[in-house]
């Protein structure tokens, strides 16, 4: 059909285009999920765990353009916190499910 919305290029309107362009350009990155659940599945080495997860999460985000370089500490500090937790939920459920098995009698001490 000629002369519909969708056959120009910027047929949507400007104001499309910069409801758009404010959208993306704050998209949120999910942080504390993402760190969480990479502490519950690396919390078996937790030492090592804490520190790339302090590292790794903060270049990556000043990578992907998230953040600013003044933001690194931030980032790197809540990175830590988030990634604690998991580590602490993997370090609980590894006590629970050992005290468990040893409560059966699967284990011995």
């Amino acid at each position: 059909m000629r002369g519909s919305l969708g056959d120009a290029p910027g047929a949507a309107g400007p104001a499309l285009e910069s409801a758009d362009a404010a959208y993306r350009e704050h998209q949120e990155v999910p942080v504390i999920p993402t760190m969480i659940v990479f502490g519950l599945v690396f919390g078996r080495w937790w030492r090592t765990c804490l520190v790339v997860g302090t590292a790794a999460w903060p270049l990556a985000l000043l990578a992907d353009g998230v953040i600013e370089r003044q933001d690194i500490v931030a980032a790197a500090v809540l990175a830590l916190a988030n990634t604690a937790l998991g580590v602490a939920l993997h370090q609980a459920g590894s006590a629970l499910c050992r005290a468990g098995a040893r409560w059966l009698g699967l284990l011995h001490q």
